[in-house]
C-alpha cells in the first residue's frame, strides 16, 4: 500500500469514527516556526475544529528567525546536567566500531 492509499484509508477511518477531518498545506512560518516550511497538516476533531481556526488563533505577528530561536543558547551555562554534551564510554566506542576519522570524542 502506497503513502497516498494509506493516508486516504486513515482519513476515511477517522471520518467513520465520527471525526471531522480538515487537511491542507500550511506555511509554518505563519505559526512561528523559524524557517520556511510548508507541511501537509491533518486535523481530526470531534468539535469541528479547522486548520484555518488554529492558524488564525496562533498566527505570529512577525516572522521568527533561527537567530531568534537560538539566541538564548549563548547565555546558557554548560554546567547544568542537561546542557552538557554526552561523552561516550570507551566500551561503547568499541561497540560502535566507527572508523577513526568519524569519531568525535
Amino acid at each position: 500500500m502506497g503513502k497516498t492509499e494509506l493516508s486516504t484509508t486513515q482519513l476515511r477511518n477517522l471520518i467513520r469514527l465520527g471525526y471531522e477531518v480538515d487537511s491542507r498545506v500550511v506555511n509554518l512560518v505563519t505559526l512561528g516556526v523559524p524557517h520556511a516550511r510548508k507541511r501537509h497538516v491533518v486535523i481530526a476533531s470531534s468539535r469541528g475544529l479547522s486548520i484555518q481556526q488554529i492558524v488564525d488563533r496562533h498566527k505570529v505577528a512577525n516572522e521568527r528567525t533561527v537567530r531568534w530561536a537560538i539566541a538564548d543558547l549563548a547565555r546558557e551555562s554548560p554546567s547544568e546536567l542537561f546542557r552538557t554534551p554526552s561523552v561516550l564510554h570507551k566500551d561503547n566506542v568499541k561497540r560502535i566500531n566507527l572508523p577513526d576519522e568519524n569519531r568525535e570524542i
